[in-house]
């Protein structure tokens, strides 16, 4: 007889999530802020697995597109793993992203999650990206010196600059946005830009450096979803950005996940941004 039953989150649950995600990611799980979210989101699933009634484990399908999913949140009881937990929620999901067409799904984990890893190959996922986690503190202009020449980006450059930016490109038209990678669409770019989160380095109409960037409410920092530039143009984008978290003073001044590329990290680090983890982040497709 089988043990596991898959049914739909519900708001009981809550107590239950709280308990499995305090054994997870050193007790900073972000699962227990967005449960009630999730539990409200007529666009994808939120599946609980059971055992005898009590919950142990969960995962949420998020519909990003018409044709664009992402899993998250798959979580297990550690009483309860390697016992086809995590498993059956993976398989409810992708059932239901079967069931409603053809699509792009994506999910990352860390770069030691090798159970999730051979899991994934039977869908045959593939890894697209790695990203780095780096975090740096704000830095005020020194007295007497001229600010960097940060500024807001206009729609139709940064268009032009993405579509010919190599780290784009590299990352398969993907950015990242609290911890979710979708496709950095003309929609989403537009979206950004009338929010004032496209700044530029160099000149107008032709920028040496280009960056998107988002806020959230629980976290007092400035999040960077995409960056790229030229030699010139990223570590002036890096000052400005530590210079920009001061001015708006952020106690926890400039979060980025890098894609790991040698020319990127680089940067990065020179910029004094240092790794926030000691595993990376790996990304993973398929088509359905």
């Amino acid at each position: 007889m089988d043990r596991i039953r898959i049914r739909p989150g519900r708001t009981a649950d809550r107590a239950a999530v709280v308990a499995i995600c305090a054994q997870a990611w050193e007790g900073e799980d972000y699962v227990p802020r967005v449960w009630d979210e999730w539990l409200t989101d007529g666009k994808g699933e939120l599946a609980v697995a059971e055992i005898d009634g009590q919950v142990v484990g969960f995962a949420k399908l998020s519909r990003l597109g018409p044709q664009e999913w992402w899993l998250q949140g798959l979580r297990v009881d550690p009483s309860h793993r390697r016992e086809g937990v995590a498993g059956r929620l993976h398989a409810r999901l992708m059932d239901q992203v079967r069931a409603n067409g053809r699509g792009t799904v994506r999910f990352a984990t860390h770069s030691e999650n090798e159970p999730v890893h051979r899991m994934s190959a039977h869908d045959r996922f593939k890894r697209v990206a790695a990203y780095r986690l780096y975090a740096a503190s704000p830095q005020p202009a020194p007295d007497g010196d001229s600010e960097p020449p940060l500024r807001q980006a206009g729609l139709e450059e940064a268009r032009a600059f993405l579509s010919d930016s190599p780290l784009l490109a590299s990352a398969g038209g993907l950015y990242e946005l609290r911890w979710v990678w979708a496709e950095l669409t003309d929609g989403r770019l537009a979206e950004h830009a009338a929010a004032g989160s496209v700044w530029a380095v160099g000149e107008e109409g032709a920028p040496a450096g280009l960056a998107i960037g988002f806020r959230v409410d629980d976290v007092d920092a400035q999040h960077v979803a995409f960056i790229d530039g030229d030699d010139e143009g990223l570590p002036a984008l890096l000052q400005g950005l530590r210079r920009m978290a001061a001015r708006q003073q952020s106690s926890e001044g400039v979060w980025l996940k890098a894609l790991v590329e040698p020319r990127l990290t680089e940067a990065v680090e020179a910029a004094g941004f240092e790794p926030g983890w000691d595993r990376d982040m790996w990304v993973f497709e398929t088509e359905t």
